[in-house]
């Protein structure tokens, strides 16, 4: 148990130091907006983009296979 709390003190301790750390960044104007912005919401927006892809290849593929039986007959 005692484990369980030094490694929550320390995980609680390192967020503090990184949220510290961006407010700063971000009062000296060293964040730009949109690099900010795309990182914290990187985890979202890249599975996003990837299912747009794949969507986009599966559209894509019916009409090609049609065009490919149309031209075997």
């Amino acid at each position: 148990m005692n484990k369980v709390k030094v490694l929550l003190e320390n995980l609680i301790a390192s967020k503090k130091k990184n949220i510290k750390r961006k407010i700063m960044e971000m009062k000296r104007g060293v964040i730009d907006s949109d690099n900010y912005y795309r990182d914290v919401f990187k985890p979202i927006i890249e599975p996003l983009s990837t299912r747009t892809e794949k969507n986009n290849l599966c559209n894509s593929q019916p009409t090609e296979l049609k065009k490919n039986r149309n031209h075997m007959r």
